[in-house]
């Protein structure tokens, strides 16, 4: 019994010795951010991006439109995007003149706008070899015009200017297929359709005439005989 209590005090002490305690654990340390914060300047904010902006849409703008409403007023009206245009300080490009109808004595003009500052538009037109006359000035909404007082069976040269406060734009000889001239032709003066008519029909009665007197010339053969008539 003493022999145990020997050996169990022997183990205790023998604990003791080799026993070691665990190292203190360290403590997070705040110092260095309070030291270094600087409360005359706090730190910035992160920005949030937002939903992606929408850009405006394109004006419902005709360049070749008759009447079109300038788009300088649907942009007003709407807030949508024009085209981009030469300024009222820089001479127009040349307008597009798409089409001409020309009939005996007059003709008409369809052209599309440059994209240009334009305050007026003018048809110009002259015969081959002759000058040119100018028609009226037309405001910047008008894509068609028509003149008279042309000679029948006549070619011309048409062409459509544009012009501001800085001058005119140009033209050529109407070889550009969408240049701002084309040439025309007027179709010669036709015949009245009265006289067309008066003539068919007088033609028509003298066509019965000379069958009814070829008809009447055969009975009176067949009524006649040659030896008849010597006898």
């Amino acid at each position: 019994m003493h022999f145990l209590i020997w050996l169990f005090k022997l183990l205790w002490f023998l604990s003791l010795f080799c026993y070691r305690p665990p190292p203190p654990t360290a403590e997070p340390s705040f110092g260095d951010y309070s030291e270094e914060y600087d409360y005359n300047h706090p730190p910035t904010k992160l920005h949030t991006p937002g939903p992606p902006r929408l850009s405006p849409p394109l004006c419902d703008y005709d360049f070749c439109q008759h009447l079109q409403v300038p788009c300088s007023e649907l942009r007003r009206a709407s807030g949508c995007l024009c085209p981009g245009v030469s300024g009222p300080g820089v001479a127009p490009e040349p307008p597009s003149l798409r089409a001409i109808h020309t009939t005996e004595t007059g003709a008409s003009a369809h052209w599309c706008a440059p994209l240009s500052t334009v305050e007026s538009y003018q048809l110009r037109y002259r015969p081959a070899g002759g000058d040119f006359v100018s028609g009226p000035a037309l405001n910047s909404t008008f894509r068609l015009t028509a003149v008279t007082g042309l000679s029948p069976g006549q070619e011309y040269l048409f062409c459509i200017v544009a012009s501001n406060w800085a001058g005119s734009s140009p033209t050529d000889d109407g070889g550009r297929e969408h240049g701002p001239c084309r040439v025309g032709r007027t179709p010669s003066r036709q015949m009245p359709y009265a006289y067309v008519a008066a003539g068919l029909a007088a033609a028509l009665v003298l066509l019965v005439v000379s069958a009814l007197a070829w008809h009447f010339l055969c009975r009176r053969k067949k009524r006649f005989p040659r030896g008849a008539r010597g006898e």
